[in-house]
């Protein structure tokens, strides 16, 4: 019987030591997507207050047994503003592809620390099994192998090599290990229409004044109006999802304040391969070896 408990003890410390956390900060000031307008002047405050992180940021915490990574994905420069302002593009923007840039090591853990001083960090961590943990580090090691960070972009799918925000880089984590419940896949997606006559390259190849898009883009596209669907995934609905969870105690965790836990250990880890064709020509783009 000791034999069996301290194999036991063995067994559950392991597998302790596997898990996966996004780490999510939320926009300063918060970003209303009530009205193509309403967006931009958020957009516009949260630029202000917060030039690096205006409009929130997730950090992948992944730590497997021994090895521990920390990753985020960040676009070199963000300069939607200007974009939108001088270069037509209009709603456009929100499909545009800007240079990306996967942060690894310690820059990226030492400013997540900086900013948990803030007290606006949220966390939900996953306990993995040994299996699930594996698929993560390989998953880690081809993604940077095939740069597929080289994109930053707002609808981009990482698991299509087109690159990805930091809330679609975090979540392909949870999707390759087989652990993102179709619950949390609703609750923090976004989508919205595009209507074209707001909507600048590389949706459409129009451009789109800035003060046409000012005064005319007041609603979303309904109805028969001609447009093109946005879906991703949304740091800022990741946060307040795991706020909702907190305040209503559910899965907290029992060494933080300020996050939630989930076992699914128990869950068998996917086999074969991460990646899936994207059939979308806007941002369709193929990962390519160094």
């Amino acid at each position: 019987m000791k034999k069996f408990i301290f194999l036991f003890l063995i067994s559950f410390s392991s597998w302790a030591q596997n898990s996966i956390t996004l780490h999510v900060l939320p926009s300063p000031m918060g970003i209303d997507w009530t009205t193509p307008r309403t967006l931009l002047k958020t957009a516009l405050k949260n630029r202000w207050d917060d030039s690096k992180r205006p409009f929130g940021h997730v950090w992948v915490d992944l730590q497997c047994e021994k090895r521990i990574l920390m990753m985020s994905m960040s676009a070199k420069e963000l300069n939607p503003i200007s974009e939108v302002l001088f270069g037509g593009r209009g709603l456009g923007i929100l499909y545009h592809t800007f240079e990306g840039e996967l942060e690894a090591g310690p820059l990226p853990r030492d400013e997540l620390e900086g900013r948990k001083k803030d007290g606006k960090i949220l966390s939900i961590t996953y306990t993995l099994n040994p299996d699930q943990c594996e698929r993560t580090i390989e998953y880690s090691k081809a993604y940077q192998a095939l740069r597929v960070g080289r994109s930053w972009g707002l609808p981009h799918r990482p698991l299509f090599g087109e690159g990805g925000s930091s809330a679609a880089f975090g979540v392909s984590f949870l999707e390759v290990a087989g652990v993102l419940s179709e619950i949390q896949k609703e609750a923090w997606t976004r989508g919205v229409q595009l209507p074209l006559e707001f909507s600048g390259p590389p949706v459409t190849n129009d451009n789109v004044s800035f003060l046409k898009f000012l005064y005319g883009a007041d609603h979303w596209a309904s109805g028969k109006e001609k447009s093109r669907a946005l879906v991703f995934f949304d740091s800022e609905k990741i946060y307040t999802w795991i706020g909702q969870e907190i305040f209503a105690q559910r899965n907290l965790c029992p060494d933080q304040k300020k996050g939630i836990c989930i076992d699914v250990s128990s869950k068998i880890a996917p086999k074969g391969s991460f990646w899936k064709q994207s059939t979308d020509p806007i941002y369709w783009k193929t990962p390519k070896k160094p």
